[in-house]
């Protein structure tokens, strides 16, 4: 007894020939983009499907920005397939508006004079001048500053460590992990 409309032949046939009409729609609109004025020197895209059909019109690999997030990305080739990357930590930050590689450096900020962290998934601050405490850290779900009840006086900062001296032989220090 039959459990569907179609057989199993039907079926293959069927999705042999809906495969043929995408791919074939994606190689035509690939030869589209490439007859226009396109710039081949760009490796991103807005969406998954532009870096797709600039793969393939360019011939190289083109990031869809649409996909990029601080852990992974998606990345159009030239034979149209769709590579996937993922980290377990962070390699790429847009704290600052644009996609960025994660720099866990302490830098001080030109405007505030700030200590801060050059470009890190979230922002932290050392020493803000609002006096929230030695350390501050915010993200779009909220922020956090940790304090001590002593003044701390000025930090030394050495690449991506910041050092108070509080007593005697004594000491606060922050190390930021390379993941920002």
């Amino acid at each position: 007894m039959r459990k569907g409309l179609m057989g199993r032949g039907r079926r293959t046939v069927v999705t042999a020939v809906a495969a043929v009409l995408v791919a074939g729609a994606a190689y035509a609109a690939a030869d589209a983009v490439r007859g226009s004025d396109v710039d081949c020197s760009a490796t991103e895209a807005p969406t998954l499907t532009a870096a797709l059909l600039l793969a393939q019109a360019c011939e190289h690999d083109v990031v869809a920005l649409d996909s990029l997030d601080p852990y992974s990305s998606l990345t159009a080739t030239p034979v149209g397939a769709v590579r996937a990357s993922a980290s377990t930590g962070a390699v790429r930050t847009d704290v600052s508006g644009e996609w960025a590689p994660v720099d866990p450096s302490v830098v001080t900020d030109e405007e505030s004079g700030e200590l801060r962290v050059a470009s890190p998934v979230h922002a932290i601050t050392f020493d803000p001048k609002d006096g929230s405490g030695f350390v501050a850290i915010e993200s779009d779900e909220g922020a956090i500053s940790l304090d001590v009840p002593v003044d701390l006086g000025a930090p030394r900062v050495s690449g991506s460590r910041v050092v108070w001296d509080v007593l005697d032989a004594t000491e606060v220090r922050v190390k930021l992990a390379g993941h920002g």
